[in-house]
Parts: C-alpha cells; sequence; structure tokens
C-alpha cells in the first residue's frame, strides 16, 4: 500500500509538471504570435511613412528636397566632414605612369605603338598630404625650366630628419616612390630598418644610377661635434617618439637638455596627469630597469651628413621632425650653407617660438607658403622668375 501511494504521488508530479510544460509552450507560443503580428504592424507602418515619404521622388534631386534629408546633408556640409572625408580619401590616390607613347593597338609594328602605357595606384601617406603638394611645385617647377629653356639647378632628393619607419606619415615615402633621391636621418635603428625595407625596394629600380639612397641612423641637435647620447626609444610606431637624454655618468649634454621636460610631459599625458608643477627633467619610473629601452647613439653635425651620404648643397626638400630641437638642426642646416628648394618644418615642442624661426627662414631667401597639417612649407624666394 506504501508503495502504491508512492507511485501515485509520482505520477501527479510528472503530470503536474508535464501541465506546468504545456502551459509554458502555450504562453512562449503566444508571445512569440504577438511578437510577430506587433513587428508585422510596426514593419507595415513604416512601410507606409517611407511610401508615403517618397510619394513625387522620382529621382535624387527630388529626394534631398525632403526636410529630413535635406537636414541631413546641411549638417553633414556645414560640420566639414564631408570636405574632410573627401580630402583625406580621394586627394591622396594618384596615378603612376609607367611606359611610353603607345596605346597597345599594334600601330604599323613599331613597338612604341605595340605596347601600351601601364598606370598604377598608389595612395599618399604623409600626414596630411605634404607631399602630394609638394610634387605639384615640383612639377611645377619642372614646367618653368622647360619653357624657360633653364637649368632645374637642383638634385631632386629629399632630406628627411627623424625619417621614423619611412612609411607612415612619411613625408619621404611618396617622392622616393616618384623617382627622387633620399637621404634619411632616423637615431632609433630599430625605425631605419623599417624605413630602408620600405623604401630601398622603390631606389633606382633600373640600376642605371640615375636615384640613390642614403640611411644614417644618428640623431642632429645642432651640435659642434659627434656626440653619444643615450637614447630611449619609442614605445610603438604609432607615437613615433624617441628622445635624447641625459648622459648614463650625469652630465648634463645641450643635445638633450630641451628634450626632458617634452618627455616629462609625454609620461603625463599619457598617464592621464595634469601639470603640477615644473618638469624637473628626471622621470624616475624610466630609469634604466625601469621597463623603458635605451641604445646609445651618435648625435652628429650636418656636415657628417653631407660627407656621408655627398648631399649637395642644391637639393629638393628639407623635412625636418626632430621632438624638441627641431629648430636647432634647421638653423644647422641653412646656416652651412644647404639650399633646399622646399622646407617642411614641425614647429611642436621646439625651444625657440615659431615666429622667430619664421622670421629667421624668411631672412635667408625663404617665403612662408602655408601649413599643412603639423608642418609648414617654406619655398625658396624666386623660384619661378
Amino acid at each position: 500500500a506504501s508503495r502504491r501511494a508512492d507511485n501515485m504521488r509520482a505520477s501527479r508530479g510528472r503530470a503536474a509538471v508535464s501541465s506546468c510544460a504545456r502551459v509554458s509552450l502555450m504562453l512562449l507560443a503566444a508571445w512569440l504570435v504577438w511578437s510577430v503580428a506587433n513587428g508585422a504592424l510596426w514593419l507595415g507602418g513604416r512601410l507606409s511613412a517611407a511610401s508615403h515619404y517618397l510619394d513625387d521622388v522620382d529621382d535624387w534631386t527630388d529626394l534631398a528636397e525632403r526636410p529630413l534629408v535635406r537636414s541631413a546633408i546641411h549638417d553633414l556640409v556645414s560640420s566639414g566632414a564631408l570636405a574632410s572625408v573627401t580630402r583625406e580619401t580621394l586627394s591622396r590616390v594618384h596615378l603612376t605612369t609607367i611606359g611610353g607613347d603607345g596605346d597597345g593597338d599594334g600601330g604599323n609594328g613599331d613597338l612604341a605603338d605595340r605596347f601600351p602605357k601601364v598606370q598604377t595606384l598608389g595612395i599618399d601617406v604623409s600626414h596630411s598630404g605634404e607631399a602630394t603638394f609638394l610634387y605639384g611645385r615640383f612639377q611645377k617647377t619642372l614646367a618653368h625650366v622647360k619653357s624657360a629653356k633653364k637649368e632645374l639647378g637642383f638634385v631632386p632628393l629629399v632630406v628627411d630628419v627623424g625619417a621614423n619607419d619611412g612609411f607612415l606619415s612619411s613625408n619621404s615615402y611618396n617622392l622616393v616612390r616618384w623617382g627622387w633621391s633620399s637621404v634619411l636621418i632616423e637615431p632609433n635603428p630599430e625605425m631605419l630598418k623599417l624605413a630602408e625595407a620600405a623604401q630601398n625596394e622603390f631606389v633606382d629600380p633600373g640600376r642605371d644610377g640615375s636615384q640613390t639612397a642614403c640611411y644614417v641612423n644618428a640623431a642632429m641637435a645642432g651640435v659642434k661635434a659627434k656626440e653619444t647620447l643615450r637614447l630611449k626609444l619609442g614605445e610603438d610606431v604609432v607615437s613615433m617618439e624617441s628622445s635624447l637624454e641625459r648622459r648614463s655618468d650625469g652630465k648634463k649634454n645641450n643635445a638633450a637638455a630641451a628634450l626632458t621636460s617634452r618627455d616629462a610631459k609625454l609620461k603625463r599625458l599619457r598617464r592621464g596627469e595634469s601639470n603640477r608643477g615644473a618638469d624637473t627633467g628626471v622621470i624616475a619610473s624610466d630609469e634604466p630597469g625601469g621597463g623603458a629601452r635605451y641604445v646609445d647613439v651618435d648625435v652628429v653635425p650636418v656636415r657628417d651628413i653631407a660627407s656621408q651620404c655627398s648631399l649637395p648643397v642644391e637639393f629638393g626638400v628639407l623635412s625636418v621632425d626632430a621632438e624638441g630641437v627641431g629648430d636647432k638642426v634647421l638653423r644647422e642646416f641653412l646656416d652651412a650653407g644647404f639650399r633646399p628648394r622646399w622646407i617642411l618644418y614641425e614647429s611642436m615642442h621646439n625651444s625657440e617660438p615659431w615666429e622667430t624661426t619664421k622670421a629667421y627662414v624668411a631672412s635667408l631667401g625663404w617665403r612662408y607658403v602655408r601649413r599643412i597639417g603639423w608642418n609648414h612649407v617654406f619655398e625658396m624666394e624666386g623660384l619661378f622668375e
């Protein structure tokens, strides 16, 4: 009797569970039906509204007159986003033509007519389109000297001080691809190796000696004689900022003095800290053994660069991006008598006020053109006379 009672209780329990399950399934099914019906009503309403919204709309110009679309277009244009997107995409794309004057139709059997030109697609990788701007000015110069039956008067060569990896935001990469010679100066040996790998395959592809490249693993800081300093390597290719520091023997070096405060500021910014007082130039967490990486690097005067790379006095572009000492590097080149036709100069973090640098460069015969991104552009006076 006891066993029979247990079986009856178990049977009733299973029946109750089964009933609950059936009720749950029914409720779930009802909810799904309600949701689908509700969704269909919502979608139908939206389609109806869209259909009504598109009444009398025959083309895109009609659509642009609808209030919501017109408002969206107005906001997009007035924000400058549309122009910015165009500037940062379409204006960076270029076609490089390879080959002669043939059109590829076979012609009269002449090989020049048989084989067509080939065009390759490229992208201006400089930070804000500096390379395309400079190359446009160079092309204008070529047209001028041709019409005036004059000599070009300078070597199409770019000197890139602070070349980094030679690709990301590089002012020299595209010029090298377009046939210019180059002198790349970079204190970080890892970055210089990347720069050489990025650019070297485009240098003198025909091996006829018409294009050269010189890679210098050194820093510049306006020094009179070669010095050896400790270089704290940048954390990655994004920041691309390495910095010269105090000597390990505790002596403060002139080339490093202007950089310590900038380095301290970078540490504050990356930690989300504010300036709570004057920079001391000493960053305890970055002492050797604290996780940062260091390497000894030569800091050389411009005459050493000129000797190593056979740098001509008259050349195309001088690009200076030397964290904290760019003003000293720029003055060193110009005071030594070098005459680049165009100068790209990044003035951030340098000790000399920008207006002072601008006046100094103008006094030597370069006119200020404009600012592109972080770079100021100068052009030699009388270039088109």
